[in-house]
């Protein structure tokens, strides 16, 4: 059964707003997002172009470039209203502190 899209919407925003392995309401990666929506019930994950665009609709930008998490390149997406936690940081220093945010919910890993 596929749901529609209001309803995939729903499903995308309740996961995110619990937070999980790889994604919380202020930054994600889109693929350990998808995992997490693979394993519900009755939740039909949405088409890469599908969540991205649910994901702009929430108020995430993803990043240009991948970054790497626990030994896998991730599409890195980061809350609008969070951006300012980044302001006047290098690369390297945004990205360990992405790693630290994605890190606040590592243990909800679902697959260990």
């Amino acid at each position: 059964i596929s749901l529609n899209t209001s309803d995939e919407f729903g499903a995308v925003k309740d996961l995110i707003e619990e937070g999980g392995y790889g994604f919380n309401e202020k930054v994600l990666s889109s693929k350990h997002l998808s995992t997490a929506l693979s394993l519900m019930d009755d939740v039909e994950v949405p088409k890469s172009t599908a969540l991205h665009k649910m994901l702009l609709k929430l108020g995430f930008s993803k990043m240009e470039k991948k970054i790497k998490w626990k030994g896998v390149a991730c599409h890195v997406w980061i809350k609008g209203s969070c951006l300012e936690l980044f302001n006047g940081l290098n690369e390297a220093s945004t990205n360990d502190k992405i790693r630290s945010l994605l890190d606040e919910n590592s243990e909800k890993d679902l697959l260990t």
